[in-house]
């Protein structure tokens, strides 16, 4: 696992919610591209989930230590 993933999963783990792309790569001062490269790596490896809440809609990332099935889309994160 690259430092990258570290400092994302870290993150993910510290949040009591499911996060942005945006508000991830906000957060660790990096773009919005590289979150997603390290995100799906790390979904690949069974370390996070991608929440999709429809067509149109943007994602949101939660570890997969947590109860992703959990996590819902409040009006104050569109």
């Amino acid at each position: 696992m690259t430092k990258r993933e570290e400092y994302i999963l870290n993150y993910l783990e510290s949040q009591q919610h499911a996060c942005s792309t945006a508000s991830i790569g906000h957060a660790l001062n990096i773009t919005i591209y590289q979150v997603r490269y390290h995100l799906m790596k790390l979904c690949m490896k069974g370390r996070a989930v991608e929440i999709k809440n429809g067509r149109g809609v943007s994602s949101l990332w939660a570890s997969s230590m947590t109860k992703a099935s959990s996590y819902h889309r409040s009006a104050g994160d569109q």
